[in-house]
């Protein structure tokens, strides 16, 4: 799920997660990136200049952290000692696994 989670509510993101962990086989995956929370206010202000798309910023329905990610694969059934984080490009990005 790269760049997805932004675009998800926090009830929707943790039943998403809950079919992903169902679905999932053993040692199976979940990858998921999203903008880094502090960086929402700069996106915003590069939509404002057209160096990326309005539209798509404008579609993001919430910011999110690593630990509240960690919070959210835990609701979901993800053992925490099977998730990893960590930040990319300049720590403007988030990215996140958990296996099952």
């Amino acid at each position: 799920m790269l760049a997805v989670a932004e675009h998800l509510s926090p009830t929707s993101l943790v039943s998403l997660f809950k079919d992903v962990y169902r679905t999932l086989e053993p040692n199976g995956k979940l990858i998921i990136t999203t903008p880094a929370a502090w960086s929402d206010g700069l996106l915003r202000i590069f939509a404002r200049l057209r160096l990326v798309s309005k539209e798509e910023i404008d579609e993001h329905e919430f910011v999110y952290t690593l630990p509240l990610l960690g919070w959210y694969f835990g609701k979901a059934g993800f053992e925490m000692g099977k998730v990893e984080f960590g930040y990319f490009e300049l720590h403007l990005n988030l990215w996140a696994t958990a296996a099952r």
